[in-house]
């Protein structure tokens, strides 16, 4: 895992976190991205909230469908933890 030292703190970004922002970014709901995947939406609401891990197929079928990164959707990703006001 990497760290990042520059005076805020740090946590990674989950894969369910990564999924979730491809989704937004395409603007499709829940049912309209897993029809494409060939799941119902209720597994993709799981993985997106962290009940259900990604499977080898599925992070394969979203690389692939929507054009993701394979190592963007797999290794962790920083970002910055929210400071207490």
């Amino acid at each position: 895992m990497w760290y990042a030292l520059l005076g805020s703190e740090v946590i990674p970004l989950t894969q369910g976190e990564r999924v979730r922002e491809v989704r937004k970014s395409l603007q499709l709901t829940l049912e309209e991205f897993g029809k494409k995947l060939g799941v119902q939406r209720a597994i993709i609401s799981k993985i997106e909230i962290g009940d259900r891990t990604l499977t080898d197929r599925m992070i394969k079928d979203i690389c692939r469908v929507y054009h993701v990164s394979y190592d963007w959707l797999v290794y962790p990703v920083l970002r910055r933890k929210p400071r207490p006001t």
